[in-house]
């Protein structure tokens, strides 16, 4: 999502930081990240379905539209018939059908129509197989994430998630093995015993690795652990035999006062909280108001010319920049099924062979025509990372003098000599 534009929607709406932001944007923070790509998620749909009744005749949908209508007043009330009624709609998708059926030839036309539109339906397309993945672990469908694992796979090749890719194709492998190799276990897995469910309520099973971070990992960490004491090998050998026994002790606690006994479905899910809806609707709310306000909504064809652009600064995206970020997909999967082949069929390469990257580029991003300006971009680098670097030690010097007057005691003009200092009008050590 670099260079679209909505990096400044998320900052201005107060979603996020901007140190928050960089961390978002790679997938450093999980939390964080899945809040704010769902948040985007909301804010495209909704503007999608603008988009269509701009264009939709509302007469054709009434029946539709009283079912929606119930379903969203049963949710917003904690109508215990909503569940109900969801599961009815679910199981009779006919219902619904004539109004998906003409939303989604809306989208697949506005996609062939414009660039903007293909762009943002690859994002919630990707995001989508990332929900299947955390659907079937909190819910334990093998299946499924066996499913997601095989669509995200072409999508690591594609953005140059070189060891994710390798990793998860030996896992995707093992477990397409599994009913030969170790059919006992592949039944357990059915039955959703690859996961781990502590609590009552829907939606909270949680994969081992995690929950061995949930429960062990966290209890040496907290009071009554081992931190500040793993340099004593007996005070540690110790721990690891009784911390078991303090938990179930715990536990047992617990149940005698009675204080986890919640048996109902919304248990523990803090995101159907009343404080955690209202911040989410505050979010997408703000991020469509981004949009409309710089009347970009990308789906409406009298407000868009199609083209890929970084809507915000209404830069507009190279035409092979374009070409490579609009077939990123399609490109992913096509390697990735040569990297398949070539290991498991073929057998004519091995799984940690190197890989060449894609290096998929920014929206915004200006590809080098020739090796000058690929020259003219490394030196730039170069200056950045020196400016970054002398910025750095400018702070630190700053902190350890007392001030900006004690630094400037010195003679501190020769470091300040590159591309790249904020302040090019000074040029003399007495300014």
């Amino acid at each position: 999502m670099k260079g679209s534009g909505i990096e400044d929607g998320l900052i201005e709406t107060g979603v996020f930081g901007i140190k928050t932001l960089e961390q978002v944007l790679a997938g450093s923070h999980y939390e964080r990240s899945l809040f704010g790509f769902l948040v985007v998620e909301e804010c495209i749909l909704n503007l999608q379905w603008k988009a269509f009744w701009l264009e939709a005749d509302t007469s054709k949908y009434v029946e539709e539209l009283e079912i929606i209508d119930k379903l969203k007043v049963a949710i917003t009330q904690n109508d215990t018939n909503a569940k109900d009624l969801f599961w009815k709609v679910s199981d009779d998708p006919n219902q619904l059908k004539a109004l998906t059926d003409d939303f989604n030839a809306f989208i697949e036309k506005r996609c062939n129509e414009s660039e903007q539109c293909k762009y943002w339906t690859n994002f919630l397309q990707m995001l989508s197989h990332v929900k299947s993945l955390i659907r079937s672990d909190r819910e334990g469908d093998f299946l499924l994430q066996t499913y997601a694992i095989s669509q995200l796979l072409p999508m690591f090749t594609a953005f140059d998630g070189l060891n994710y890719m390798r990793c998860g194709t030996f896992y995707y492998e093992t477990l397409k093995a599994l009913p030969v190799t170790h059919p006992y276990l592949y039944d357990q897995f059915c039955q959703g015993n690859f996961v781990v469910k502590s609590h009552y309520g829907a939606f909270n099973a949680v994969a081992g690795d995690m929950k061995l971070e949930q429960t062990i990992n966290r209890s040496s960490k907290s009071v009554g652990g081992v931190i500040g004491q793993q340099k004593s090998l007996q005070y540690v050998t110790e721990w690891q035999l009784i911390y078991h026994e303090t938990l179930g002790i715990a536990n047992a606690f617990r149940e005698i006062t009675r204080s986890d006994t919640a048996k109902d479905e919304t248990y523990l899910q803090k995101d159907l909280r009343p404080y955690k809806i209202n911040e989410s609707n505050r979010c997408v709310l703000g991020l469509v108001k981004f949009f409309e306000d710089r009347n970009e909504n990308p789906f409406n064809k009298s407000l868009h010319d199609g083209t890929l652009k970084n809507f915000v600064s209404q830069v507009k995206s190279n035409p092979d920049v374009s070409k490579k970020i609009l077939n990123v997909l399609q490109d992913g999967a096509l390697k990735y099924k040569e990297y398949q082949m070539s290991i498991f069929e073929l057998k004519t390469s091995l799984i940690h062979d190197k890989i060449t990257k894609m290096n998929i580029p920014t929206v915004d991003q200006q590809l080098s025509s020739n090796k000058a300006s690929s020259t003219s971009s490394l030196s730039a680098k170069a200056a950045s990372k020196k400016a970054e670097a002398t910025m750095k030690a400018l702070d630190i010097a700053k902190s350890k003098a007392g001030g900006w007057k004690d630094v400037m005691q010195y003679d501190v003009f020769r470091l300040l000599s590159f591309s790249g200092w904020p302040y090019s009008e000074y040029t003399s050590t007495s300014e």
